[in-house]
């Protein structure tokens, strides 16, 4: 490679000499008249120096050689680069308490996808099998095993599930209407919920500034931590959600993912709506 490199440095001097030589020329020829002397000159070492280039010329075929050979030696090292990686981010994932399976270049952990891009050096968070994009990291496994975490603890509103329960309750009366045979479109009821989880001091002074972010993703996980509180805690009403069929699966605002349990598994609804006493 040394050689290579060289020879290609020898011949890159070469050539820058040729083009300052050739400019030179081209700016002294608008006033040829003027200038015959100076032009005679910088032709003859132009020549000079088109010779010399031919002899330092590394040639085509020699780099399309070069590339050949390199070739195996760069997928070799990127096979060890991938199974070193996948070492060392099972490892951080597991110190945050985080599974890891699944085949480069897709990763499953958790809800959670990696996308991973090695040309790019970028890693791509989606939750549950892509169905909400998250956010990109730097493709390191300490900082995509604490974006991870952080994710995890930002995920969700936070609010208790007997509140949550209570709050999705009032999103779905504002909601529902007797026309609405299967409930109330799943992704309808998000931004009643997203108006309802923000803190008291957004309700009392609405600014930007003391809105709580809290979007699709935000809203699965909710559901999930919900229906896993309610399969343990008897309640005179009960929360149903539609199975998207076909139809509604076609367009993402039709349907909401939400897991089923915390392996990544889960399902696609499009409906929601609660039986028995209202309170």
């Amino acid at each position: 490679m040394s050689e290579l490199g060289d020879a290609l440095v020898e011949y890159k001097r070469k050539l820058d000499g040729v083009v300052k030589l050739y400019e030179e020329i081209r700016k002294l020829d608008e006033h040829r008249g003027a200038h015959a002397v100076q032009l005679r000159s910088r032709l003859e070492k132009l020549a000079k120096l088109i010779d010399e280039l031919d002899q330092v010329c590394v040639g085509t075929d020699r780099l399309r050689h070069w590339v050949a050979e390199y070739e195996p030696v760069i997928s070799q090292a990127e096979n060890e680069l991938r199974v070193r990686f996948g070492r060392e981010l099972e490892a951080a994932l597991a110190e945050k308490g985080f599974p890891l399976r699944g085949q480069y270049p897709e990763l499953k952990s958790g809800l959670f996808t990696l996308q991973l891009d090695f040309v790019r050096g970028k890693a791509t968070v989606w939750y549950g099998p892509k169905q909400e994009r998250l956010e990109e990291c730097p493709l390191r496994p300490a900082d995509m095993a604490s974006r991870l975490e952080g994710i995890m603890k930002r995920l969700g509103s936070g609010i208790p599930e007997p509140e949550f329960l209570g709050k999705l309750r009032e999103a779905y009366a504002r909601q529902v209407s007797a026309a609405d045979a299967k409930g109330v479109p799943i992704t309808a009821i998000l931004g009643e919920v997203a108006h309802l989880v923000q803190d008291a001091r957004f309700h009392q002074d609405p600014r930007k500034e003391l809105y709580r972010s809290y979007g699709r993703a935000d809203f699965s996980y909710d559901l999930f931590r919900l229906t896993r509180f309610l399969r343990v805690s008897p309640s005179d009403t009960h929360l149903r959600l539609a199975v998207a069929t076909r139809e509604y699966t076609k367009r993402r605002q039709d349907f909401l993912w939400v897991p089923d349990d915390e392996s990544g598994r889960g399902t696609a609804y499009s409906h929601l709506r609660f039986e028995g006493e209202m309170p």
